[in-house]
């Protein structure tokens, strides 16, 4: 994905899960999942900003509260009333009898961010509470909803019928096949030349789009499908300068535009998808308590990174 010698389409073999897919890719995509719940492409995300106890990180409830309500990210997924009172009214068909299933028992996750991190860019904490929900599986979507679900429960059933789920799922690709970053020079979807290195990095933007397609198709959100507009290289934006020599882009006078992208385009001679998306997440996307936009590196030190590190 993103490599400057030529793209391909994705392989037409369904995506297959198993009970086995690793735990590591389960949980990245229910972070990204959380990140875009509550903030729709286009939206601006609450004003929020970091502890005030000397730290840079996003606090989550550090004091292990078991109210759900306060292990969500303030500004990320918005509050939702009637989630306490669901949790101690579980549907009876999603709990198991203890004979009936195996025991899963909480395992053990990152509770604290890595040293280094960039102060603009703060990575979570999360309060072992919610952790713990997440690891033992009873954190789920239900109606398109996050929901945790009843002490007690099988994570493995489906809840509003109590049956098993399925063994294993073969995902749909037939629009996530085709989701393939634009290349590092040509033409985009308004017919104007451009030349942008970094293009060829943003693998990174590229999978998480794909990830977000599916999660769109359950919650309605975020608008992988019909993202679109100019998309600027955010070298300013992160605290640096315009590289020189740096990308070729649109301007308009002396107001650089970017490139244009929208939810598909033929620019490559098929038609690729939500390419407008993956420039949102590389250039523009921005977490609550996040200080500079875009997922893609594009500075360092106030110094421009160019190509971006993806």
């Amino acid at each position: 994905m993103g490599e400057p010698n030529g793209a391909r389409p994705r392989a037409s073999r369904g995506l297959r899960l198993t009970r086995r897919t690793p735990t590591v890719a389960i949980v990245a995509v229910a972070v990204l999942a959380v990140l875009f719940a509550a903030n729709p492409v286009g939206s601006a995300a609450p004003p929020s900003e970091p502890p005030a106890q000397g730290t840079q990180w996003i606090a989550l409830d550090p004091g292990g509260s078991v109210n759900p309500m306060a292990m969500l990210m303030p500004g990320v997924l918005a509050a939702d009333p009637t989630l306490s009172q669901r949790m101690a009214t579980a549907s009876p068909a999603a709990t198991a009898s203890p004979t009936s299933h195996p025991t899963l028992r909480p395992i053990g996750v990152m509770t604290t961010g890595t040293a280094g991190t960039d102060p603009n860019r703060p990575l979570p904490i999360q309060s072992s509470d919610w952790l713990a929900l997440k690891a033992s599986g009873r954190i789920a979507l239900v109606d398109g909803k996050i929901t945790v679900l009843a002490d007690g429960s099988y994570p493995l059933a489906v809840p509003a019928t109590g049956l098993p789920v399925a063994a294993k799922k073969v995902l749909d690709v037939s629009y996530t096949r085709w989701i393939i970053e634009a290349p590092g020079v040509g033409r985009d979807e308004k017919g104007t030349y451009y030349r942008d290195e970094s293009y060829w990095k943003l693998c990174g933007d590229g999978a998480m789009t794909v990830a977000l397609w599916y999660w769109q198709q359950l919650t309605g959100h975020p608008n992988v499908t019909g993202t679109a507009g100019y998309f600027l290289d955010p070298f300013v934006a992160q605290g640096a300068w315009w590289p020189r020599p740096g990308p070729r882009v649109a301007v308009s006078g002396r107001t650089r535009l970017g490139t244009y992208w929208s939810g598909s385009d033929k620019v490559s001679g098929f038609t690729a998808h939500a390419r407008g998306f993956e420039m949102y997440l590389a250039t523009q996307a921005k977490p609550a308590t996040w200080k500079t936009p875009g997922f893609a590196v594009f500075a360092s030190n106030r110094k421009p990174v160019y190509p971006s590190w993806g």
